[in-house]
């Protein structure tokens, strides 16, 4: 009789019968084979719900994405495309001077803010010939 000696990690070498004779893989205990190192994989529970979400959160994410760039594609977007009135500088205006001639009865720091604000200027300075918006509170009209 033949014997295989199979060595586990922190025990001592055993031998173990050899039952059968020829070409197959032996089996040693609980229908585990002998000549084969590795057996099917298994995912557990937790594993296939870690699968999934590395497969979903991304496409989620993505899509989001998508959803957001079709709408600025689309000229969807929380801005209204309003009409504003508009001034020409003159020479010799400043942004104060402007805004006490547009709003005369609203302080003029809160008018030149606005101003800036949605010209998108850097700096207070302006130049003659420009034009600039009037923000809608200061227009005239709305009131």
């Amino acid at each position: 009789m033949t014997t295989i000696t199979l060595e586990l990690r922190g025990t001592q070498p055993r031998s173990m019968p050899q039952t059968g004779l020829g070409g197959g893989t032996e089996r040693a205990g609980k229908g585990r084979s002998v000549g084969a190192s590795r057996g099917r994989t298994r995912l557990t529970r937790r594993g296939r719900v870690v699968l999934a979400a590395m497969l979903v959160l991304p496409l989620l994410a993505g899509g989001g994405i998508l959803a957001a760039g079709g709408e600025a594609a689309a000229g969807i977007s929380g801005a209204s495309s309003a009409v504003f009135r508009h001034v020409t500088v003159q020479p010799g205006d400043s942004l104060w001077s402007i805004a006490r001639r547009v709003a005369p009865n609203d302080d003029p720091r809160d008018v030149v803010v606005a101003l800036t604000d949605l010209n998108g200027l850097d700096s207070s300075i302006v130049q003659a010939g420009e034009r600039l918006a009037i923000p809608h509170e200061y227009d005239g009209a709305s009131r």
